[in-house]
């Protein structure tokens, strides 16, 4: 299946990781802009052309308290799954891959988020986001 990866550096010492995305919930991407938020009763949305939709960031979602680096890229994917959309705020797109996914039983009290893993074309491991706990 063919995914979409992206980066979340997950603190100040240089370290990251790839995540993926499947590519078929992918809508689009586009650079971070402050242009593109706006706050709806507190709480970020995405204004695109003529769309509002919800604006999750990455290191939220994953409980990430390593504050970005100032001045650094963000990138947006904007995720659909049926009628459901939203953009995800990341710290670096990398690429597009065919990957083969091996679903997971999360342990107890772990995140959610993921719905499996993979090892990359590269020999590295990446974790499978799961859109349902997305969106």
């Amino acid at each position: 299946r063919r995914h979409t990866r992206f980066k979340c550096d997950w603190s100040s010492d240089v370290c990251s990781s790839d995540l993926a995305l499947p590519v078929t919930h992918v809508r689009e991407t586009l650079a971070w802009g402050p242009e593109l938020v706006r706050q709806v009763n507190g709480r970020a949305m995405l204004v695109l052309r003529d769309e509002t939709m919800p604006l999750l960031d990455l290191r939220d979602v994953v409980r990430l308290d390593a504050p970005r680096e100032e001045g650094a890229d963000r990138e947006i994917v904007v995720i659909e799954r049926g009628d459901r959309q939203a953009g995800l705020v990341v710290d670096q797109l990398v690429g597009q891959d065919d990957i083969v996914v091996k679903p997971f039983d999360a342990a107890r009290d772990a995140l959610g988020c993921f719905s499996g893993a993979t090892i990359l074309p590269d020999g590295a491991p990446a974790l499978i986001m799961d859109l349902g706990s997305l969106l």
